[in-house]
């Protein structure tokens, strides 16, 4: 679980999550938990502002966007369970390090094998 917390200006509605998350567990503007809004309502009513946001909804994969935009900078609190990334050669391993030593041995032992069976062929 990841948790991004920051002041929303007045009269912006949007923040960009650093992560691409898989669930949003809740969204918290100046304290109050705030419900998701059907998008396409929102967008509609794209003029409005109010003191504080009701509701906020998801653009593309990492945007929040609160509504109504708030008239007042607020502070804000996003939870929500990010996406797996993916591993790069310069990443550590999710893996335990004893788990990572395994798999290779096994790699090893099972190259080893299909070598001796053409081998033998």
């Amino acid at each position: 679980m990841s948790e991004s917390k920051g002041i929303l200006p007045a009269g912006l509605r949007s923040v960009a999550l650093m992560n691409r998350p898989l669930k949003i567990i809740n969204v918290i503007a100046k304290g109050k938990a705030l419900e998701e809004t059907e998008m396409a309502f929102a967008i509609h009513e794209k003029t409005l502002t109010a003191e504080e946001p009701q509701g906020f909804y998801l653009t593309g994969t990492q945007t929040i966007n609160f509504f109504p935009a708030p008239t007042s900078a607020i502070e804000y609190i996003i939870r929500t369970v990010d996406d797996i990334a993916e591993l790069t050669w310069e990443d550590d391993s999710p893996l335990l390090t004893e788990f990572d030593d395994f798999l290779v041995e096994y790699a090893t032992i099972v190259l080893n094998c299909s070598q001796c069976t053409k081998a033998n062929s």
